[in-house]
């Protein structure tokens, strides 16, 4: 966490079972059933999941290139105040919008003048294109940080780290013994030996320059569609041609010819059709030239005529 830009305090920290079950924690402790949470209106679909699963209600926010936009988040709590906002300011999932430090500033004043809390899901933080405060930073006392190692240094270390100010410790913690009991003390002492002897930091490193790579590499095969992408980031959002009557619709073609992507309906918060026309393609899977290949067909695909389908 301090690696990243954010002041963190040991005694302040709590481990979860990786990002996903965080996320559980801090909804399911720091909010009561039938609270509005809000989320960006394009978000991945494990966190209205876990919203909707603990009896919290889900709205999305507008988002535009920084990621959620500040307006759009004002005008809901003139409507109803959250009792929580979850954002992901860096690499946002799906869209790989990255917030700057000024917005993030401004979501800040918002969460303070409407007094709600925030959640900064800061899974992607290093992938950041340049160095950027977390969101986290400019509302320490009224902010949730979560992060975890499985896309930073490995899929299979699923060990999640929460911090939070200390009048919510109590709270968060039970929340960790009534779903899980206790973290796997093997898993985090593998952890905390990568982290320590700077292999964390190497693998993280790494993890940088395949996405780079790979971002070029989707540049050179798809670069004549239009797509929101970082240089670092670990997917791509694209917008399919109008021919395409949904990102969904193409999603399914796609798997019958061993293309596993997802249609944007997916993660469309508000169920309005904001993300029907795009489609989310991971593209750190196998070796770079499996992925060539795949983005090659791929790319054949978004162009064949509708009558090859028929």
């Amino acid at each position: 966490m301090q690696r990243g830009g954010f002041p963190a305090r040991t005694e302040q920290v709590l481990l979860t079972a990786g990002a996903q079950h965080g996320l559980w924690v801090a909804v399911n402790a720091l909010t009561k059933p039938g609270d509005l949470i809000c989320c960006e209106s394009l978000c991945y679909p494990g966190v209205a999941s876990v919203v909707l699963s603990l009896g919290r209600r889900v709205r999305g926010v507008r988002q535009d290139q920084e990621g959620m936009e500040p307006g759009s988040l004002r005008d809901i709590c003139r409507e109803e105040k959250p009792a929580m906002v979850i954002c992901i300011a860096t690499c946002q999932n799906p869209t790989t919008a990255v917030m700057s430090e000024g917005r993030r500033r401004e979501i800040a004043e918002i969460a303070r003048a409407q007094d709600f809390i925030l959640l900064d899901d800061d899974l992607y933080g290093f992938l950041a294109p340049t160095p950027i405060a977390p969101l986290a930073t400019f509302a320490p006392e009224r902010t949730v940080y979560l992060t975890s190692l499985s896309k930073s240094v490995a899929s299979t270390i699923r060990l999640g780290y929460i911090h939070c100010p200390p009048e919510w410790l109590a709270r968060m913690t039970a929340s960790v013994r009534t779903s899980v009991w206790m973290v796997s003390p093997l898993a985090a002492q593998i952890a905390t030996n990568l982290i320590t002897s700077g292999q964390a930091a190497e693998m993280a490193n790494n993890q940088c320059q395949e996405a780079r790579a790979r971002q070029l590499m989707a540049r050179e095969l798809l670069g004549r569609y239009e797509y929101k992408a970082q240089p670092t980031s670990f997917h791509i959002w694209l917008k399919l041609p109008p021919r395409w009557p949904s990102g969904e619709h193409f999603a399914v073609l796609a798997r019958g010819h061993q293309l596993m992507i997802a249609g944007g309906d997916t993660f469309s918060v508000n169920r309005d059709e904001e993300g029907r026309q795009w489609v989310r393609i991971a593209i750190m899977a196998s070796t770079q030239d499996r992925m060539r290949f795949v983005l090659t067909k791929l790319a054949g695909l978004v162009n064949t005529p509708d009558s090859v389908w028929l």
